[in-house]
């Protein structure tokens, strides 16, 4: 995620989302501004170790892009349960994931991809890592997905 992602985007979102990038923008806090800030003063009250507790006055959403085989209500009404904040699903094709990811980095917060579209969207610099010192079980994902390897090849 580049720099620019930081303000609110220029193209409206459809519903709720076009009303709360507008508010946004007047209160002068962008959105994944705001969210990062959240995110970090809630690791920081919770010693890393627990999930982040977010106060805000207004509902917290996390726009989730990605395909709808990952999209589950239930886990996001335990989510919203245990945090307070709202999951939105966006289900589009695997392409659009890509596309969208590339031409519109605004319209998500949390992006669900697949392995093969990361050749296209990691130069775009329109993706922020995540620092795996945060993730309690880091250490247990399977080295497929950490190093690409299958029993050490």
């Amino acid at each position: 995620m580049s720099d620019h992602d930081l303000t609110p985007p220029a193209e409206p979102r459809a519903t709720a989302d076009a009303a709360d990038a507008t508010a946004d923008a007047a209160a002068g806090t962008p959105r994944r501004r705001f969210l990062k800030a959240a995110a970090g003063a809630g690791v920081a009250a919770t010693g890393i170790t627990g999930f982040p507790y977010v106060h805000a006055q207004e509902k917290i959403t996390l726009r989730y892009l990605g395909t709808a085989v990952n999209q589950d209500k239930k886990i996001a009404e335990k989510f919203e349960s245990d945090t307070g904040i709202k999951i939105q699903y966006i289900p589009v094709t695997t392409d659009d994931v890509t596309k969208r990811a590339v031409t519109a980095p605004n319209s998500f917060d949390i992006i669900d991809t697949e392995y093969f579209s990361l050749k296209k969207i990691i130069p775009t610099g329109n993706l922020l890592g995540i620092d795996s010192k945060r993730i309690k079980n880091a250490d247990k994902i399977t080295p497929l997905f950490t190093k690409g390897e299958v029993n050490g090849k």
